[in-house]
């Protein structure tokens, strides 16, 4: 039996944000939709990733909500096509140390698959 790919685990429904946007306004972008990443579109494409972790310490350490996502993303997260399975989704995560990946149809964001999306998928 084959392994299903990343297309049948990851979060097809994926909504970006821009740099210029509150860190406020991320988290509650967040907390609506219930992720804690959130890709950073510029003209189309992505440049970097904000996570949850990063924009509640900020938060907590500074006081401030007004932080702009630019500066508190993260350099752009490991991607792999459509195609990929679930190991090779895991190996980019591992070598970039990161704990989400974007799937990509070419340039395109199709999804986008975490850690927490693989462990649930090998509970089940």
């Amino acid at each position: 039996m084959t392994a299903p790919g990343v297309r049948a685990v990851m979060r097809d429904q994926v909504t970006g944000i821009v740099p210029a946007a509150s860190s406020e306004v991320a988290l509650r972008l967040m907390a609506g939709m219930a992720v804690r990443h959130l890709p950073v579109i510029v003209d189309g494409s992505c440049v970097g990733v904000v996570h949850e972790s990063d924009l509640l310490w900020h938060a907590w350490a500074t006081g401030s909500g007004s932080t702009l996502v630019e500066t508190l993303m993260r350099p752009l997260a490991p991607a792999v096509p459509l195609s990929a399975g679930m190991r090779e989704a895991a190996a980019a995560m591992v070598a970039a140390g990161s704990d989400v990946v974007l799937v990509l149809d070419g340039s395109r964001i199709e999804g986008i698959l975490t850690a927490t999306d693989l462990v649930r998928f090998l509970a089940t």
